[in-house]
């Protein structure tokens, strides 16, 4: 399913829109049908409730553009992502040891700037070597809160060589916030950091 300028738009993105109580839709034609009446009124007013693929693209090209590294890269990566409209908190963790260290962060701050590895989404991500993309947080067990606002979260590592350098680390207010294509998006973000890594 997509919109008319050619970008994706994910059913659950979709059904988010769809329970706004702006809208209230109540129909019995069909769920698709639904869909494309609630994305045409949301796009019609304006509302960006979902991350595009243009937003995405600039958000890269200004960071490859930039001459920043280390600690200021890491800022200007979490206050880029902090426009977007799904990302309510981003943070930036490096790996120390066994532990993961908070660098950089825009949105709520968090009580967890020092995190174990295998503790939570963000150390669970470390302990299996493997980015963590979790569309409800009130379902998992080993879940570190930062704010109870949080309902879902993704995080991907920072790798060079195959060493875990770290993680970018993304909280959202809402629920199913993240698919695939931020996963692939926040790579491209990660692979620049890991080459400009300090």
């Amino acid at each position: 399913m997509g919109n008319t300028d050619g970008r994706a738009i994910s059913s659950r993105r979709v059904l988010w829109l769809a329970g706004l109580p702006h809208y209230r839709l109540r129909s019995t034609v069909g769920y698709y049908a639904i869909c494309y009446i609630v994305v045409d009124i949301a796009e019609s007013l304006g509302s960006y409730v979902m991350v595009t693929h243009t937003q995405r693209i600039r958000i890269v090209e200004e960071i490859r553009a930039s001459n920043l590294k280390g600690r200021g890269l890491e800022q200007r990566i979490v206050e880029l992502l902090s426009e977007l409209p799904t990302y309510s908190s981003n943070f930036i963790y490096r790996l120390e040891g066994d532990t993961l260290v908070l660098d950089a962060f825009t949105g709520e701050a968090t009580e967890h700037t020092r995190i174990p590895v295998g503790r939570g989404v963000c150390g669970t991500a470390v302990a299996e070597k493997a980015n963590q993309l979790v569309e409800d947080v009130s379902k998992l067990e080993n879940y570190l809160c930062c704010s109870l606002k949080t309902k879902s979260e993704i995080v991907v590592l920072i790798r060079r060589n195959g060493k875990i350098l770290g993680q970018i680390d993304i909280d959202s207010h809402e629920i199913c916030a993240f698919d695939n294509s931020d996963e692939a998006f926040l790579q491209e973000l990660a692979e620049i950091l890991a080459d400009r890594w300090e």
